[in-house]
């Protein structure tokens, strides 16, 4: 019952989170090489380093990597914004219950900027070829905004 109780706690911040990183964006450019490049940059500009990751409550820059990699899948896929937040949404929920809400809790934002670090590389390394595993480029760039989302909450400690 109390795993239930995590649940849906953390399904409305999520949802909630989802909706303030909506409310400040602005979809710009039709580039997708550009924006693709402008989000690595902005990203590893503050995480370049070991050094640099261990400050990593930015609520502000998390919320602006969910934005640029919103922008990202828009260009990438022709796509509505909102509507592949909403998958983004559904996405997340699903991966919680396979994963657990305690999951990311265990590095903090530390492990989550590895991941979108992760992803950062892949989807860049993507630009030239295809994928060789059934991820694809929309999927990916769906993963870097639910993380960015995901360091958002835990830098506003809304986790539940």
């Amino acid at each position: 019952m109390e795993d239930m109780k995590k649940f849906v706690s953390w399904r409305g911040n999520f949802r909630r989170s989802i909706d303030s990183v909506l409310a400040g964006y602005v979809h710009s450019g039709t580039d997708y090489d550009a924006a693709l490049s402008e989000m690595s940059s902005h990203f590893w500009k503050r995480f370049g380093s070991s050094e640099t990751i261990k400050d990593s409550h930015d609520v502000m820059f998390f919320e602006q990597v969910a934005q640029h990699a919103l922008t990202c899948a828009a260009i990438y896929t022709g796509k509505d914004p909102h509507g592949i937040s909403e998958g983004c949404f559904e996405l997340g929920v699903r991966k919680n219950r396979d994963y657990g809400s305690d999951n990311l809790l265990r590095y903090d934002t530390i492990g989550i900027v590895v991941r979108i670090s992760d992803k950062l590389s892949r989807v860049n390394n993507l630009k030239s070829r295809a994928p060789e595993v059934a991820e694809s480029v929309e999927d990916t760039l769906m993963d870097i905004f639910n993380y960015a989302v995901y360091a958002y909450m835990l830098s506003q400690e809304i986790w539940y």
